[in-house]
């Protein structure tokens, strides 16, 4: 579970998970900042970071060393149509092609990824 707690300061928030935190802001209209993630950079971080860490598990499992690998997402929103995760990934070292095709499957099947791909439906407890 995560809890965002605004901290006064015009829309700058708190994010918690656990013992875990880290800053959330945005400038809109001249107020506000840019001294944290923007929210829809969190949720494109959250899916890089599940393709990162799927990359190397599975090059882990196969006894391929993947220790620099880069995931980026960048979130396409424009219109009114579905969004667009444009994502892609690269590594150092000598992977053959069967291996790197391995290392995408698990990328592109990653659990964020997967939820993402799903319905979405929110339930809020309107107190």
């Amino acid at each position: 579970m995560v809890t965002a707690t605004s901290d006064g300061v015009a829309y700058r928030t708190v994010v918690r998970s656990g013992d875990l935190e880290l800053m959330a802001n945005t400038l809109k209209d001249g107020i506000g900042g840019t001294d944290g993630f923007r929210p829809h950079d969190l949720l494109e971080a959250a899916l890089a970071a599940c393709m990162n860490i799927s990359a190397r598990m599975a090059a882990a499992k196969a006894g391929i060393d993947l220790s620099e690998t880069t995931t980026t997402v960048r979130l396409k929103r424009e219109g009114e149509g579905a969004v667009t995760f444009e994502c892609s990934f690269s590594f150092a070292g000598e992977v053959s092609a069967e291996q790197r095709r391995m290392v995408a499957d698990a990328v592109a099947n990653c659990p964020v990824r997967r939820t993402l791909s799903r319905g979405i439906e929110f339930s809020f407890d309107r107190k």
